[in-house]
């Protein structure tokens, strides 16, 4: 299975059921291949993460009205370094905030002509992709190395993770 290294607490967005507008956007500055358009993905919190990282991100998470003050965990808390979730790709926002879905080729041309509906999100921060994430779940933290853009995860830790290959 493929996954996705986030560095947190943006894996914390995506999977606190508290939230009322969780992230449901991963912003980045290259498209996903087609072929993960539609795929299920594991989510990874990566190792790395400086305290100033997480305070700015938490700041703005905090000044855009997505969360409310405290309601981050510290960074001590939250797990690093393996899976903490899984999700669906369910389609890319294209530079601009225009649509990019799993179709046929004529069909993508003509949806990367309209809007794309999530990229109004606060959570989209537009110039670059926005990866579109649904059916998002926690799983069993299961410790792992991560790796830049998509990487392969062995069938063993996600079983570890509680979700079937």
């Amino acid at each position: 299975m493929k996954a996705l290294s986030v560095r947190q607490p943006w894996p914390w967005a995506m999977l606190c059921g508290d939230l009322p507008d969780p992230k449901r956007v991963e912003n980045r500055s290259w498209h996903p291949p087609w072929t993960m358009v539609g795929q299920r993905l594991l989510i990874h919190a990566s190792r790395g993460c400086t305290r100033q990282e997480y305070e700015e991100a938490v700041q703005w998470m905090w000044q855009s009205r997505l969360i409310e003050r405290g309601q981050c965990p510290p960074l001590k808390q939250l797990p690093r370094g393996g899976i903490v979730g899984v999700a669906v790709l369910d389609s890319t926002i294209l530079p601009g905030g225009l649509g990019s879905f799993k179709e046929g080729r004529a069909e993508r041309r003509r949806m990367q002509r309209r809007r794309h509906p999530m990229a109004d999100s606060p959570w989209y921060i537009g110039g670059g992709y926005g990866l579109v994430l649904r059916d998002v779940e926690p799983c069993t933290f299961v410790e792992c190395k991560g790796a830049l853009g998509f990487f392969d995860v062995d069938d063993a830790i996600v079983r570890q993770a509680g979700l079937a290959p």
